[in-house]
């Protein structure tokens, strides 16, 4: 384990120059665990008609194209895409890719099962998630592939309850996305879009968490998303070309990081570049950042002395923060950030409520997977291929576009389908455990025969099936 663990060169990120506008370019793509498909749909890349994400394509893609050129780097986020993509691959494909993880070419984000909402969600929810997200990084990767910077840039507004979970896990900083318009406003006015987040009042500084507030969500700047899903022109760097536009293409990109650096207060900025479900095609991203990146550092334009590198959210972090690159202390953050409002006339609050059989069932199935777990451990039969079911399901319908109800009808169907299955297949591995844990016993005080159970999950009938020796009613809490 400490050899491995030398291996990794997260140490080694790019070298900011002190007086410079150090730009950290961090390419990356947000993939919705559901949404407008399902999860599976995602995945695989069916349904094109209603989308043409394929998130499988994604994966190959970057990896492919980091090969190229080692200055190049991405960020992923959501485990349970990975995980998924992870058991398909073969020994040589793992292993380049934990080669890449342990270079710090890629890095993880958040490394939760999926990026969960904040509001409809509870205390043990959020940690059950978590847990199973970087559990599943850490049999995989190793330490390397440990996150260090938490990223919840597309929950529909955040509370300090979850900021202090983050903390007290021990990431670097949260990087967030939306944040109430007027907040937003004041933040730029005020110079606060970081700021020292604050969780518990009686936990303190325990609590306290580094917060970064993304300038463009979570998009790459206007005109320079190089993906087929936009419709911005590619840099064209040679001259003799009558579609050479190397030259204006640079000058509008450093005017929009001069104006963005405007907001904070150090000099470096964070660039993302990337969206929903970007990088399938990850050739014309690099391809393009790579001839940004070049003409950004040689163009007359950069007289402000711009060094401009491909970076990672922890880079950025240990650049502004642990190096103490401020000009002045953080402002203290203690209250939450919501309800979010995305306009003077629309505030996302309807999500509270709505869908509440799908809230219900996921508060039951998450009570549910405490009392597997319990018996899966006092039975000592261990993990098992039921459990792993039932803390996928419970864990990919916290996705911020399940829990909340912002999914379409047959998305939403389809996430009761995935936690009703696993119910299903963890009541009859409840009742093996059960069984093991109850044996009858002969007159030689030998285990003789085996209590026979069922679970009875309806509340509201009178009587489950009386063809069993026992029954074993399990609610909510």
């Amino acid at each position: 384990m400490i050899g491995y663990q030398r291996l990794c060169k997260h140490e080694q990120c790019p070298v900011t120059r002190d007086g410079a506008l150090n730009v950290h370019i961090i390419p990356h793509s947000h993939m919705d665990a559901g949404w407008v498909k399902t999860f599976d749909d995602y995945y695989y890349g069916t349904k094109s008609s209603v989308s043409s994400a394929n998130v499988q394509l994604i994966y190959h893609s970057v990896l492919s194209e980091l090969l190229h050129d080692k200055r190049r780097k991405f960020t992923f986020s959501e485990t349970a895409y990975f995980w998924r993509w992870w058991k398909e691959q073969r020994g040589t494909t793992r292993a380049t890719f934990r080669s890449l993880v342990a270079e710090g070419r890629i890095e993880f984000a958040g490394g939760g099962w999926v990026q969960s909402d904040e509001a409809t969600v509870d205390y043990l929810q959020l940690l059950d998630q978590y847990t199973w997200g970087l559990r599943k990084l850490n049999d995989t990767l190793g330490p390397c592939g440990k996150p260090k910077a938490a990223w919840q840039i597309d929950t529909y507004g955040h509370t300090r309850e979850h900021t202090s979970l983050l903390a007290q896990m021990g990431f670097d900083g949260l990087f967030i996305g939306r944040v109430e318009h007027r907040e937003r406003e004041t933040m730029i006015e005020e110079d606060k879009m970081e700021f020292m987040w604050r969780g518990s009042d009686v936990l303190g500084k325990m609590s306290d968490i580094m917060t970064h507030t993304l300038y463009n969500l979570y998009n790459a700047p206007e005109g320079f998303c190089f993906d087929f899903l936009c419709s911005d022109e590619p840099i064209v760097e040679d001259p003799d070309s009558k579609s050479y536009n190397a030259d204006k293409r640079v000058n509008d990109f450093i005017t929009q990081i001069e104006r963005q650096a405007k907001y904070y207060d150090h000099d470096n900025i964070m660039v993302t570049m990337g969206g929903d479900f970007t990088y399938q095609s990850a050739a014309n991203w690099f391809i393009n950042i790579d001839k940004l990146i070049n003409h950004v550092t040689t163009h007359p334009a950069n007289m402000s002395d711009i060094n401009i590198f491909y970076s990672t959210p922890s880079c950025y972090l240990k650049s502004v923060y642990l190096y103490g690159r401020r000009d002045k202390a953080l402002y203290t953050e203690k209250a939450d950030h919501l309800p979010y409002g995305s306009d003077v006339n629309t505030y996302w609050t309807g999500f509270y409520t709505s869908r509440p059989s799908l809230k219900y069932l996921s508060k039951r199935a998450h009570a549910f997977l405490q009392v597997v777990k319990q018996l899966s451990v006092l039975s000592r039969m261990g993990d098992s291929y039921e459990l792993h079911l039932l803390r996928h399901a419970v864990g990919l319908v916290l996705h911020h576009d399940a829990i909340t109800g912002t999914s379409q009808q047959r998305v939403a169907n389809d996430f009761i389908r995935i936690l009703s299955e696993a119910i299903e297949a963890c009541s009859k591995k409840v009742s093996q455990f059960l069984s093991v844990l109850t044996p009858t016993w002969g007159g030689s005080r030998r285990p003789k025969n085996s209590q026979q159970f069922i679970i009875c999950h309806q509340l509201n009938i009178s009587q489950c099936r009386s063809n069993v020796l026992w029954t074993l009613e399990i609610s909510s809490p």
